[in-house]
């Protein structure tokens, strides 16, 4: 990543001085609690750049007139029930979120904007992130995976960004931290292969 330097347009676009200081605080995490940091990274790094890239990749549910009726309904709905005040305050307030497809679909859409593809092990990383974030208890005999799977969350940061800002053409690579290499170290994978 280091060959990579960024316009001022992209470091702003990314949020890139807000994503270093996550991101570095995900490589010097203890291990336990290093996925939490590494998807938080992840997260951000998607949520900036979706943001910018809106009209090229979908972030909804429904389109904006479908979705400007069921919420109508939804409402009224809502306004007719027999329930306190702040608990419909509460089911109104949470109205805003419904749209919102879940987490593991705006991920695909995303690398397939991006002409990524995210591998079976690279997907399977993502619980360790939830288990440790939810304070999951680390099974006995458990470390070697929790360990890869780390790596697994680190390599998936890199691919993104250096697709953000590098583009998919086929000059571009990236270090498999988590496949065993030769005596010369680590696999160099080209950018839009995932870890098999």
């Amino acid at each position: 990543m280091g060959q990579f330097l960024l316009a001022s347009k992209e470091y702003d676009n990314l949020g890139f001085r807000h994503l270093s200081w996550l991101y570095w605080h995900a490589v010097c995490a203890p291990m336990h609690i290093a996925p939490v940091h590494f998807g938080a990274s992840i997260e951000a790094l998607q949520k900036t750049y979706t943001e910018t890239h809106e009209k090229f990749i979908n972030t909804k549910l429904l389109d904006k007139d479908n979705w400007k009726k069921l919420k109508k309904e939804l409402k009224n709905t809502l306004s007719e029930l027999s329930t306190d005040e702040a608990t419909t305050c509460i089911l109104l307030n949470k109205l805003s979120e419904f749209n919102k497809p879940p987490q593991n679909i705006v991920v695909e859409r995303l690398f397939a904007f991006l002409s990524l593809e995210l591998g079976t092990v690279e997907k399977a990383a993502w619980k360790q992130r939830n288990l440790a974030g939810h304070g999951g208890e680390i099974k006995d005999g458990n470390c070697i995976q929790l360990i890869t799977d780390v790596k697994l969350l680190k390599i998936r940061f890199h691919r993104m960004l250096l697709s953000m800002i590098g583009g998919n053409d086929n000059n571009l690579y990236y270090y498999d931290y988590y496949t065993i290499g030769d005596s010369n170290g680590y696999i160099k994978r080209k950018l839009t292969d995932p870890v098999p």
